[in-house]
This record gives C-alpha cells, sequence and structure tokens, in this order.
C-alpha cells in the first residue's frame, strides 16, 4: 500500500507502536493484518491518520517516549520472537534478520536506530569491558573486514540473535558464540 504524503508527515516521529505479535488495523472498509514494531502515525482514541486515509486500530501498543529500557522490559519484548525464522531483510516474526530483529526491539523501547548492522555499530558507545555488559547492549561481529551480525545481550553470558533462527546462546568475551544443540545450523 503506497500514500503519498507531505515531506513534514513523512518525517514526523510516531510515538505509537504495535505490541502484539500480529496485529489488525481497519482502513477504508479493508483489514490489514500488520506485525509488532509497527508505527501508528497521527495516533489517538483508537484513531489514526496516514494522508488522507483514516484507519482504526483497536490492538495493543505502546507510547515508545514512556518506556525505560530495563532488563526486564528487555526479556518481555526479546521473549517472544524465540524461534522466529531467518529471512534476510526481514522484520517480523513471519522473518527476521539479526539486525531487522535488534531495530524493532530497540524501537520498541523508544529508540529509533539504524536498520543494517553496520550503521548500529556507529550508534552508542563502545563497552570497555566484558565484563561490564548489561542486559540489551548490543554484540557486534565481523568478518575480519565488514561487520556482519549483532545480537541483543542478555546479561554477560548469553545472547539473543537471528541465527538460522531467534535464538539464545551462550557468549563468550572474545566474541564467540556456542549454539545450546549441536543439531541447530548457523543461519
Amino acid at each position: 500500500m503506497l500514500q503519498a504524503v507531505d515531506e513534514n508527515t513523512a518525517n514526523t516521529r510516531t510515538v505509537f507502536a504495535t505490541t502484539e505479535l500480529i496485529s489488525t488495523i481497519s482502513m477504508g472498509g479493508a483489514t490489514i493484518n500488520i506485525p509488532v514494531g509497527s508505527s501508528l502515525p497521527f495516533f489517538e482514541n483508537g484513531r489514526g491518520k496516514l494522508g488522507e486515509l483514516d484507519y482504526i486500530f483497536s490492538g495493543q501498543f505502546c507510547k515508545r517516549d514512556e518506556l525505560q529500557p530495563a532488563p526486564e522490559l528487555i526479556n518481555h519484548l526479546t521473549s517472544q520472537w524465540l524461534n522466529a525464522p531467518y529471512m534476510w531483510g526481514g522484520r517480523t516474526p513471519l522473518g527476521v534478520d539479526c539486525s531487522g530483529f535488534v531495530q524493532v526491539i530497540y524501537k520498541l523501547m523508544g529508540m529509533d536506530i539504524p536498520r543494517d548492522t553496520w550503521q548500529q555499530a556507529q550508534e552508542g558507545k563502545p563497552v570497555k569491558k566484558f565484563s561490564d555488559v548489561q542486559t540489551g547492549d548490543l554484540a557486534f561481529f565481523d568478518n575480519k573486514e565488514d561487520i556482519v551480525h549483532v545480537g541483543i545481550l542478555l546479561g554477560n553470558d548469553q545472547i539473543m540473535h537471528a541465527s538460522g533462527k531467534v535464538r539464545i546462546d551462550t557468549i563468550n568475551k572474545k566474541g564467540s558464540w556456542m549454539r545450546k544443540r549441536e543439531s541447530e545450523p548457523y543461519g
């Protein structure tokens, strides 16, 4: 669906986002499925507007500006994604890649970060010692030339990332992760 909007509308930061894995909106007599983390532009009292189109949304949502990132919130938001299949370029529980997973989780916590892993690695500030990592910190991996993978740390010994599927693995200070089961391939 395409809807032409003016530049000001296109650049307006949306503070409301859906929180259910799949929700629906009603627009122009049609019902449309939308995934978790979808923006609800110009939303108020169950209604919103996108360009000239009005929509109705009655599902669960959050006001991103009111959320405070904390281990409990991160664990809640990420746990819904366990076993979502890997799909390069994906950003939904029906198929997601590593940077899309990270981007949606951070969006739900009120932080807009870039889409690609290498861009995400340029944001924030580095953690100097592995023993100082906190739940919600990002871990980046390279292939000696480029940054090629990202995951969300769940404390200092676990990482949640999209590798074959969204999964939790053990991570060490060398940046190596270990599969929980030998039968699970890397994606």
